[in-house]
């Protein structure tokens, strides 16, 4: 396994602790476990790997997916086999029952973490993975963290995350992102969400 797979799930794994630190270790040797035999599998281009990774407890399926997500979304257009992998991984996040807890505190201020690049390139992730899933649950949580209270990011970074979905019928387009993040283009996001959510497919 490559050293940066190990990088990148460590700062996964660490970013939100899941349970007590007497069995943390435990369960971060399973989840490392089942991380590394996905990886392999997708690898040789078994998708349905992917499945195993969701089906993880708590947070760690949202934290897995979006690292395997990170890995392959960020490549050339041509490697279509990587493509399908990020397409599927920001499906499945937006299937775990703790998907919307998970990215909300993630944006949220937190006592005692750095607001570290890393960090910031964490969050950029998982909005990329929203804008990616373009489905009912990526959209209206969008709009609901544009509402949130104690957030590290402004409001517009959600705004461009949903503008660049691309949806016919949104008040911007993917070519007016400025706009978009703008206080006035928030306020338009949230008021078309609220007449247009009901008629928006679940996935």
């Amino acid at each position: 396994m490559s050293r940066r797979f190990h990088t990148i799930l460590a700062v996964t794994l660490c970013l939100f602790p899941l349970i007590p630190s007497s069995a943390q270790t435990e369960q971060q040797k399973q989840t490392m476990s089942v991380l590394k035999a996905a990886s392999e599998r997708l690898m040789r281009g078994d998708i349905a790997a992917l499945d195993e990774v969701k089906a993880l407890p708590g947070d760690d399926s949202v934290a897995g997916l979006l690292m395997f997500f990170k890995q392959n979304f960020y490549v050339y257009s041509k490697e279509t086999q990587k493509k399908a992998i990020a397409a599927k991984a920001a499906q499945h996040i937006t299937e775990c029952p703790t998907a919307a807890d998970y990215i909300k505190r993630l944006f949220k201020k937190e006592e005692g973490r750095s607001k570290s690049g890393m960090l910031m390139n964490y969050r950029q992730t998982t909005l990329d993975s929203l804008t990616a899933a373009n489905n009912k649950f990526a959209a209206n949580l969008l709009i609901e963290l544009m509402d949130e209270s104690n957030l590290e990011v402004p409001p517009g970074d959600f705004a461009v995350a949903i503008a660049k979905m691309g949806i016919p019928s949104a008040p911007f387009s993917k070519t007016e992102l400025k706009s978009a993040a703008t206080l006035d283009g928030v306020a338009k996001w949230k008021s078309w969400w609220k007449e247009n959510k009901d008629g928006f497919p679940d996935k």
